[in-house]
């Protein structure tokens, strides 16, 4: 009413424009040894440039001064950082034929991925002093800072105390995935083909985020002056550190057209593990970012069993069948029917139990977790809506302490879902048709839950419990397609 703000912020809302180059090489060649064998062999080379900002829009954090060095100044190069240059790609593989319809093949090769620009803020070097900055101004309740109509001061960097900083490591390490596989692969009556294969990867420095002015030690006191910088606030430091493991069994069935029939069927059994979060997605950072080890769990998107069946299937309805004379109405009717569905199973996505506050009092901005006194997953028959997870499989950690509940240690809902099809075609002139389709997805509207609460400190009929679905109910769509 007396137009007197408490919080005040301001945003620079500065302008990235980014550049970074990509060139790449490669030579590869099929080597056919018989009839039975051939050896594929490539080597790729790929280079990555650091990103740069027009007009040297941008700064990275020097550890050893504990100052930002800004590009292009001071003999500062413009992309703040070196890059590695032998990122080579070696590329083998064979596909062999003992004998008749029997193919066994493997590959093996090593790929690589650079530094990224991210556009969100403030995961790049741009989101720092001196281009971009949020001074904030706070008020006593009292003495008013600020008022509505005298609006803000000038922008001044020295009025935004503790900054936030971004960082990258000045010496890069190129991100890479080291892949392998084999597989065997078998053709089978009715023009049946099964394949039965190994595939795993390995990935290095793979590029993850942590903080480096988190507060190294728990204890009372305030967080700021305990920092190891502290003049600055939290960082987002982008490391070339991460590391993730992926092994899967993959067994794939699929019968070509004949007879009006075709499908698809692929079941996978893997397991991921990685020591961080993606960046991409959700909360990134750890909770100790002086303790990664403890972070090592499963990834956020491991599936430990996927089956998806897929096919379509022409009604046998022939054309003119026993009705010579009524022809034109019979193909009209009942020639040209198909019925198709893709039914899929999956096992549920991992996920962390959680605490709502910071008890290490480190200004941690990771996903804080309990401690654990047994297994918090419920037996299959147990887990409902109402209750995913034991929650009182937790306890709430001591005070300047961290929780030892692993990450990713428990299991979501899983996934139920078929999606059909109806459709008719019908042949017009020459080479058109006209296509009428009907779609049901979740035909049988059977609810795929989403995650449930992960706060054991919500209490009672709120943590463990689901209030959404993951998929929509039963939907249904009509549409016509006109092929020409």
């Amino acid at each position: 009413l007396l137009g007197l703000p408490i919080v005040s912020t301001i945003d620079t809302q500065i302008r990235v424009r980014n550049r970074q180059y990509v060139p790449s090489a490669f030579i590869q060649d099929d080597y056919r040894f018989s009839n039975k064998l051939t050896l594929n062999l490539g080597l790729r080379y790929d280079y990555f440039s650091p990103i740069t900002s027009v007009n040297n829009q941008q700064s990275n954090f020097d550890y050893t001064t504990g100052q930002l060095i800004v590009a292009g100044q001071n003999g500062a190069s413009a992309g703040l950082v070196t890059p590695d240059h032998l990122n080579f790609s070696p590329r083998v593989g064979f596909a062999w034929n003992p004998r008749g319809q029997t193919v066994i093949s493997s590959g093996f090769g090593i790929f690589w991925s650079g530094q990224e620009i991210r556009t969100a803020a403030p995961l790049q070097l741009a989101y720092n002093l001196p281009f971009y900055y949020q001074p904030t101004f706070t008020s006593d309740g009292i003495t008013p800072l600020l008022t509505v109509s005298g609006g803000f001061p000038p922008l001044d960097p020295l009025n935004a105390p503790d900054p936030g900083v971004t960082s990258v490591d000045s010496r890069l390490r190129t991100p890479s995935y080291t892949e392998w596989n084999l597989a065997f692969q078998q053709g089978l009556p009715s023009s049946i083909a099964l394949e039965i294969s190994y595939a795993g990867s390995k990935g290095t420095h793979l590029q993850s985020l942590v903080d480096t002015n988190q507060v190294m030690t728990p204890g009372p006191g305030d967080i700021q002056p305990r920092r190891p910088y502290p003049d600055y606030g939290p960082f987002a430091a982008i490391e070339d550190r991460g590391n993730s493991k992926y092994n899967s069994l993959q067994v794939k069935a699929e019968k070509g057209t004949s007879h009006g029939l075709y499908f698809l069927s692929s079941f996978t059994w893997s397991k991921v593990i990685n020591d961080q979060p993606e960046i991409c997605c959700a909360q990134p950072y750890p909770q100790n970012s002086w303790n990664i080890p403890s972070e090592k769990g499963l990834a956020d998107f491991d599936q430990r069993i996927r089956w998806s069946l897929s096919g379509d299937y022409e009604l046998p309805f022939r054309r003119g069948e026993n009705l010579a004379e009524n022809r034109g109405f019979v193909d009209v009717m009942f020639v040209g029917w198909h019925v198709g569905g893709i039914y899929t199973l999956a096992s549920g996505f991992p996920f962390s139990p959680q605490i709502g506050y910071d008890p290490s009092n480190t200004g941690s901005q990771g996903l804080l977790r309990p401690n654990q006194i047994r297994n918090g997953n419920l037996p299959g028959g147990q887990r409902n809506p109402n209750l995913w997870f034991d929650v009182n499989a937790y306890t709430l950690p001591a005070n300047y302490t961290f929780g030892d509940a692993g990450r990713n240690s428990l299991e979501g809902p899983g996934l139920n879902n078929f999606d059909a099809s109806l459709r008719k075609v019908f042949p017009l002139v020459k080479s058109q048709t006209l296509e009428s389709r009907a779609e049901f997805f979740n035909l049988l509207n059977h609810p795929n839950f989403a995650q449930p609460d992960p706060f054991i400190t919500d209490g009672p009929g709120a943590a463990g419990v689901i209030t959404s679905t993951s998929l929509a109910n039963r939907e249904i769509q009509f549409g016509l397609k006109y092929w020409f």
